[in-house]
């Protein structure tokens, strides 16, 4: 036998095998993504409790933004920099005041307006 051959005998078992257990997997996929946990991320987005969806959560722009500004300790720069914030709350009121008075609503706006203008915070 040839290894084509091989391999198309190993396709010809591997999809046999799939199309029986076929709606038990799917079974087993519903259930478990019905009955994970609803995550909330410290970045404000939700995410179901699948490592798929945490994957995917994590590299979204949002939580990336959010990571980026966690790193660079931006809240506590704030309150250190201005006397009317006292709590991370009102430093994260006044750092979104500060993205919208330029014009940045966007996380990959904010993301590279945070990079350039790190000092100045």
């Amino acid at each position: 036998m040839t290894i084509e051959m091989l391999k198309e005998q190993r396709r010809k078992r591997d999809a046999a095998r799939y199309a029986l257990k076929k709606d038990k997997i799917r079974e087993t996929n519903y259930l478990a993504a019905k009955n994970a946990a609803k995550i909330t991320c410290g970045c404000g987005g939700h995410y179901k409790d699948l490592s798929k969806n945490k994957y995917i959560h994590v590299n979204t722009k949002q939580h990336i933004l959010w990571e980026e500004e966690e790193r660079l300790q931006i809240r506590k720069r704030i309150i250190d920099k201005y006397d009317e914030c006292n709590t991370i709350e009102e430093a994260n009121n006044k750092l979104l005041s500060i993205y919208e008075l330029n014009d940045k609503y966007r996380a990959g706006e904010r993301l590279s307006f945070l990079a350039d203008t790190i000092d100045l915070i």
